[in-house]
């Protein structure tokens, strides 16, 4: 299961078969390069967190998988680390960028 948050729309959405994400930011000035990082996921790899750069500006790996352990669900989660992002954005900057998160747990 998957659970989807975004703090534009602040609607959970459950994802079970597939995810469909766009962005058009071209008329605004606003061009997608996209960071890819590659992992071998290993037996301890619980969850797969997949977010915008609204959330990795402010906040690590580490943090995120705190609240994730902390929460009792995964969208409660989810709202969390949207929450904080939001929180550590308008903390250190004077507006906020894109905040969303998914978050998957894989099957043990």
């Amino acid at each position: 299961w998957c659970w989807c948050w975004c703090w534009c729309c602040c609607l959970s959405v459950r994802l079970t078969c597939f995810l469909l994400l766009s962005f058009v930011g071209g008329a605004t000035g606003v061009f997608a390069e996209p960071e890819l990082t590659t992992h071998v996921m290993v037996p301890e790899d619980e969850y797969i967190v997949v977010a915008s750069d609204g959330i990795w500006e402010f906040m690590t790996n580490q943090q995120c998988l705190d609240l994730i352990t902390a929460a009792p669900t995964l969208e409660i989660a989810c709202a969390t680390i949207v929450a904080e992002a939001y929180m550590l954005w308008i903390t250190n900057e004077v507006r906020t960028d894109d905040i969303t998160a998914i978050i998957c747990q894989r099957k043990k």
